[in-house]
Parts: structure tokens; sequence; C-alpha cells
């Protein structure tokens, strides 16, 4: 199936880490350059599999409309080599740049919200990806987990 006509101003022929996310989301707002670029890394870093980052779009579907503000950030507070090596090509032509935070800068993107805990007994906050939503966390972490952080809020 051929991708949709993009909007106005926006290049397809590079690809771009928003769209690149949403295509790893499983979501439909990407084009063929994103999931060419996707696959790419995933072909050389295949870890990649292991974010469950589905679980944080799920759990904001389940919620009643408005509810939940639909704030899933998921950033990078270090670079891994495997991304650094996989992606370096892909994130070299893409339209913008990863941008690497730590955890008190990825927090503040939540400012005025209220971070709900990422899993039952868990402290409301920040949490890596493959922490957030799983049932057993301990289980649940792998390298390829660790890579980024979560975090859902709602309005207090």
């Amino acid at each position: 199936m051929p991708d949709a006509e993009p909007p106005p101003g926006v290049d397809v022929t590079r690809p771009s880490p928003a769209r690149l996310y949403d295509y790893y989301l499983g979501g439909t707002s990407n084009f063929a350059v994103d999931r060419q670029a996707a696959e790419q890394i995933r072909a050389k870093m295949p870890e990649l599999a292991d974010d469950p980052w589905g679980l944080v779009a799920r759990y904001m579907k389940a919620m009643a409309p408005g509810s939940y503000l639909a704030l899933s950030h998921v950033t990078y507070d270090k670079l891994p080599p495997q991304l650094a090596s996989a992606g370096a090509e892909v994130y070299a032509r893409a339209t913008s740049d990863i941008h690497l935070r730590s955890a008190p800068e990825i927090e503040r993107f939540f400012g005025g919200l209220e971070l709900v805990p990422a899993h039952p007994g868990a402290e409301p906050g920040l949490a890596y990806v493959g922490a957030w939503g799983a049932d057993v966390p301990d289980q649940a972490d792998s390298d390829g987990s660790r890579y980024f952080y979560c975090g859902v809020a709602r309005r207090p």
C-alpha cells in the first residue's frame, strides 16, 4: 500500500526521528524512508525489540478520553553504543537530531502534571521503558529496555 500524500512542508526524502518512533510504536504517521531507516537500525540492534513502547500507548488508549494527558516521553539519557553505531548513518541524514537529556531534564517535560507509577508497587515517576507497564518488572529488564526513560502523566 502506498504512503498517503504528506502534508505540505513534510520532508519524506529523509527519515524523521519522530516518525521512526511512530513506526516503532506501530503507528501510521510514517513514510517508506522512515520504515527503511528503522529496519536498518533494527537489523544491527535486535535488542531494540526488547523495549515494550507499545505498553505505554496501550495504557493511554485504555484510559477514558481526556482523563490522561497523552504525554509519553521516551527519551534518551545516553545514546547506547549499539544505537550510536547502528543509527549513526540514519540519524546523520535525519530531519532533526536526537537530544540527550538527564533524568531531571526529562522530568521537566512533565511539569505541572502528576506522573503515574510505571507498574504496581512502583513509586510515581520516570522508569526505564522495559519496566513501564510490566507485570513482573525484573523479568522485563534487559539491555534493550534500559536505553530509554519513559513517563506517563495525568492532570492533577
